[in-house]
């Protein structure tokens, strides 16, 4: 069994968060709220992103909370990074 199938198979309700709320977030967003909508232990709090635009926004009908500066503020269980530029991911990574 790999991760992904072992983190569904858990029935704990994981919180996720995604780190960046561009395309690429968006994507994962939407790939997330598939699992959560067809009852897998998913429930997506929401985005955290450096761009000011974003902030106090809702995508997808869940908010972007702020800067990535909050995210030793956040309860979740888990975080994905979804910022698709490889340089920028990359350097995000770094500052987490």
């Amino acid at each position: 069994m790999d991760k992904s199938e072992k983190m569904f198979n858990d029935t704990a309700i994981k919180q996720v968060l995604i780190i960046g709320a561009g395309g690429q977030g968006q994507v994962i967003a939407d790939a997330l709220l598939f699992a959560e909508d067809n009852n897998k232990p998913i429930k997506l709090s929401g985005f955290l992103d450096d761009n000011k635009n974003f902030w106090n926004k809702t995508i997808l009908g869940r908010p972007v909370l702020g800067p990535l500066a909050l995210i030793n503020e956040m309860q979740d269980d888990l975080f994905i990074l979804g910022i698709g530029g490889n340089r920028k991911r990359n350097a995000k990574y770094k500052n987490i």
